[in-house]
């Protein structure tokens, strides 16, 4: 929560300057603002354990600790923190919906939605989109010029 408050500061502050014209969405934008800050923290000296070279090597003590590290005890995890979980997980509802409310604008286009289900399908490329649709190449690279328009249509919306 003080993230997130400190990134609404920054921005009332024009610590950070949002641009409204470039980023329409302030959530987005202040999402990112937070994003940022948390892999700052994540990478500061101050938030990492470190020991002298011949300590790791030789298990000595720190400070009368009679506990023996190993090197790999001061690993960082390769896990995702429950933030990064988070994050994540909000991101992908975010693309969820927009992907889904796109598709659904395009109901009037049958034949987008189908070019669309294929590139969710990972198949984006222009011949592998023709081959499985049974279209000739050159109308789905039409059909992309359409699809881009549609999209900022779309965009510019939200």
């Amino acid at each position: 929560m003080d993230l997130v408050q400190q990134s609404i500061e920054k921005v009332l502050y024009d610590q950070r300057k949002w641009d409204p014209d470039a980023n329409p969405d302030l959530f987005i934008y202040l999402k990112g603002i937070v994003d940022s800050d948390i892999n700052h923290l994540a990478d500061s000296e101050d938030n990492k354990l470190t020991r002298s070279e011949t300590k790791l090597v030789s298990g000595a003590d720190c400070e009368g600790d009679e506990t023996e590290i190993s090197f790999f005890d001061l690993k960082p995890s390769d896990l995702p923190s429950p933030v990064e979980i988070l994050l994540q997980e909000e991101e992908e509802d975010l693309a969820y919906k927009f992907f889904w409310g796109f598709h659904e604008s395009l109901s009037d286009k049958p034949r987008l939605q189908k070019i669309v289900e294929c590139i969710l399908d990972d198949v984006d490329k222009p011949a592998d989109i023709a081959q499985k649709l049974g279209e000739h190449v050159n109308d789905i690279y039409n059909a992309r010029k359409q699809l881009q328009r549609r999209l900022e249509e779309y965009r510019n919306k939200k």
